[in-house]
């Protein structure tokens, strides 16, 4: 599966040695019009042979950096990036949330036990199982 073009922290140092050595260089210029590589991948041009790897990568910060549009009305909204960490945040936080409700649940449940001060004891529940009749203040 692919993974993007942003998998590893060199990815910065890579694309500034890149401008600077070969995209910038005489010897890759477009002799005819004068255009430097890098102006051509910042461009696009699917004619370019070398510097693949950077229109990619300049077209996958643009699918996230490009605005979403609401269907039919045609109304920029928030960049697709933002949209989609906002969404990812939104949902860690309701996960976050659930887990500290269920703490909130398990300490009412402890607090619901009977205490007794010095001995904990559990009883046969009538069911075949058991169940935590009295909890000692040491245990709580």
């Amino acid at each position: 599966s692919k993974l993007g073009n942003f998998v590893d922290g060199s990815v910065k140092e890579e694309a500034e040695n890149w401008r600077l050595v070969e995209g910038h260089s005489s010897e890759r210029m477009e002799k005819a019009s004068w255009k430097s590589l890098a102006r051509r991948v910042c461009e696009k041009e699917g004619s370019l042979v070398l510097g693949n790897t950077q229109v990619a990568r300049i077209k996958e910060i643009g699918a996230y950096t490009k605005p979403l549009v609401v269907p039919l009305v045609g109304l920029p909204l928030a960049p697709v990036g933002l949209i989609l960490t906002c969404t990812c945040l939104t949902i860690f936080c309701l996960f976050v949330v659930q887990d500290i409700m269920n703490c909130f649940d398990l300490l009412e449940a402890t607090l619901s036990i009977p205490r007794d001060r010095w001995r904990t004891r559990i009883e046969p529940d009538g069911k075949g199982g058991l169940r935590l009749a009295t909890i000692s203040l040491g245990r709580i």
